[in-house]
């Protein structure tokens, strides 16, 4: 039983770390759950700045400034600055590396 809100739940995560900054991460990933309608079981997500990430039992709980999820994992890739807008339109982040170029 989890022991604090959280906003949903999401599967086939990737920790993106815009222009190799530790400070400016955010995650993309797929719906399992959420607590808004707006989002549906399966529908593409991208959350805000990651404030906190921290594993608890075999889960990782990712706080930003308003939500908190759940994800199954943390793998980090790098990304340029110039595929931000594309990712948060719904590119998967690899595939947005295709199309901007890996750094």
């Amino acid at each position: 039983m989890v022991g604090f809100y959280v906003t949903g739940e999401l599967r086939d995560t990737v920790i993106c770390r815009v222009d190799k900054d530790d400070s400016y991460l955010f995650c993309f990933g797929y719906v399992v759950h959420h607590t808004s309608n707006q989002y549906a079981a399966g529908d593409w997500f991208s959350t805000s700045l990651i404030e906190t990430i921290e594993k608890i039992d075999d889960k990782y709980k990712i706080t930003t400034l308003n939500s908190t999820y759940l994800v199954d994992g943390v793998d980090f890739i790098d990304i340029p600055s110039t595929a931000i807008t594309n990712i948060r339109m719904g590119t998967p982040p690899l595939k947005a590396l295709d199309l901007f170029g890996r750094r």
